[in-house]
């Protein structure tokens, strides 16, 4: 295998934008997890986090070193992945906590999410008495593109981003809900690129953005059968083929749309397992039961088990129950 090639002939460069992840190798200290943030509304909220984000003894690291599990394995493996196709990456995190942050910008530990299931959803403020979680989630997100942030001379925001590079391609590595919380400035973001074919957005499930449909690259779940891993880091290894390919496919959005219709088409198809729903209820008691027999087993090993034995249960249904069910097993 040839290394490389050297940083001086790295000749274009690409902004990569990738999603954080609620796991982390540093658990957060209590003061900065979002439960304990008590307000009447969302910006009085925002406001109390960003002064716990400030006024917290915990230490801060890199980004790169805080995130982990297998979506995080992947990011942290995209710069290499660009630098042997010649490309110059620089990634970018959206963070519900932080907003958008640099690789290598020191956070400190944290724990708030857009996931309405986690017990640190920011979603517990909603704009409106009977406002939905989408626009809360919408509201949050533009208040981190007003704040100064971690490190105050990086762009805020996909609209800043894409003003201080403007012809420089934009890749954006995200789910659904986070895509929903940033769609606004992403509208913003696309009108400050000089091409179109600039911009392209990696996110399985995703059909539809309203205005930027056309930057959305076709990708489903059947594509795992050729990146491997779990679909919960489906995206990001998509986004790892995209740049291993980027020597002979280049980086414009029009090339890969037809490279990722290519692919969906020779996906085979995908293996549905047939799995009976279960109410929180029943996991609540299966994972007590677990952890009655072995108080060190992960909740991961514990989702793979319950899978096996034919009962469904998203993963992040799951996780937040499981955090539940051991709290309260160590309490009791």
């Amino acid at each position: 295998m040839g290394l490389p090639p050297s940083p001086r002939s790295l000749s274009q460069r690409v902004n990569i934008v990738v999603t954080c992840t609620k796991r982390k190798h540093v658990p957060p200290m209590t003061d900065l997890q979002l439960r304990d943030v008590c307000a009447a509304d969302i910006q009085t909220g925002f406001a109390a986090w960003v002064e716990r984000l400030s006024a917290s003894a915990s230490q801060p690291i890199p980004a790169r070193s805080l995130y982990a599990g297998d979506p995080w394995s992947i990011v942290r493996t995209l710069e290499d992945t660009a630098a042997a196709s010649g490309l110059d990456a620089a990634v970018w995190v959206c963070s519900a906590g932080y907003g958008l942050i640099g690789l290598d910008t020191e956070v400190k530990p944290y724990s708030a999410t857009f996931s309405p299931m986690h017990p640190d959803t920011m979603c517990k403020w909603r704009t409106q008495p009977a406002g939905s979680a989408s626009a809360a989630r919408a509201a949050w997100w533009q208040l981190h593109t007003r704040w100064s942030g971690p490190e105050a001379s990086l762009p805020r925001s996909l609209a800043h981003l894409t003003a201080k590079y403007p012809r420089v391609p934009l890749i954006l590595v995200a789910s659904q809900v986070y895509l929903k919380a940033m769609t606004e400035d992403l509208q913003a973001a696309a009108k400050s690129l000089c091409d179109p074919d600039l911009l392209c957005i990696i996110s399985a499930g995703t059909d539809h953005l309203p205005g930027l449909d056309t930057y959305l690259l076709p990708c489903t779940a059947a594509l795992q059968a050729e990146v491997g891993g779990s679909l919960h880091s489906l995206n990001v290894r998509l986004a790892r083929a995209a740049l291993a390919e980027a020597r002979d496919h280049p980086l414009q959005a029009s090339r890969m749309r037809a490279r990722f219709a290519e692919r969906v088409a020779a996906a085979p198809p995908r293996r549905l397992y047939q799995r009976k729903v279960v109410t929180d209820g029943e996991i609540r008691r299966y994972i007590l039961n677990g952890l009655s027999k072995d108080p060190g087993v992960s909740w991961s090993l514990l989702l793979r088990r319950l899978r096996d034995g034919g009962r469904a249960c998203r993963q992040e249904r799951f996780s937040a129950l499981f955090k539940v069910a051991k709290t309260r097993s160590v309490v009791a």
